[in-house]
């Protein structure tokens, strides 16, 4: 069962799933508590906006790449083109829910957080070379991870890039929403003594 976890964690994917099951988890748990009367902000509440500005841009990025890049590429070594496009298709469902996800609670993304927006994937790229050195077998799931090309540095920072044109297009979704979906700041039912909740929250983490 290690063995397989372990090997399952090659793949970037996973550890999209393990970190979108996570933000819904989160997102289940202050959907089902009773927000606190006195205007505090929640400890899980501050940790679900950390969580929403690192997978939300991921997700798509994941479905972007698996679309664009991944699909072309495999689809001749399958069997049934089906069950690639199921595949694929699947990210792009997750990645939907997510958005949807988004648009209906009241976090927001800042252009200044980006460094949220690239941890994961920078933290999955340290653990996937330690990973493949262990193996030393010359393979590697990934082509930008192999050292040893000279394409690997620019598809790195290509894939950075990308991440972070997604993260800056929700932080101008974020401003659309503010505008047209969130209260305004003189609804009272959103104001503690003169500051927003989600104001403060942005300001304790």
């Amino acid at each position: 069962c290690c063995f397989f976890l372990y090997n399952s964690l090659r793949y970037f994917t996973v550890w999209n799933y393990c970190m979108m099951w996570v933000v819904f988890g989160f997102a289940s748990v202050i959907s089902l508590t009773r927000a606190a009367t006195d205007g505090n902000i929640r400890v899980f509440e501050k940790a679900f906006v950390v969580l929403m500005e690192v997978e939300l841009p991921l997700s798509l990025l994941v479905t972007l790449v698996f679309w664009i890049v991944l699909f072309p590429e495999e689809r001749p070594k399958k069997e049934s083109t089906w069950r690639l496009f199921d595949n694929v298709s699947e990210h792009a469902l997750n990645s939907t829910l997510l958005l949807i996800e988004f648009l209906l609670d009241r976090v927001l993304l800042y252009p200044e957080r980006w460094p949220h927006a690239v941890s994961w994937i920078c933290v999955y790229c340290q653990f996937a070379l330690i990973y493949d050195r262990a193996q030393d077998d010359g393979t590697y799931i990934y082509s930008f991870l192999d050292t040893t090309s000279a394409h690997s540095v620019p598809w790195f920072f290509g894939i950075l890039i990308l991440m972070l044109m997604i993260h800056y297009l929700f932080c101008f979704v974020s401003s659309l929403k503010e505008h047209f979906l969130l209260a305004p700041p003189e609804d009272e039912r959103f104001q503690d003594g003169g500051t927003s909740n989600y104001e403060r929250l942005m300001g304790e983490i």
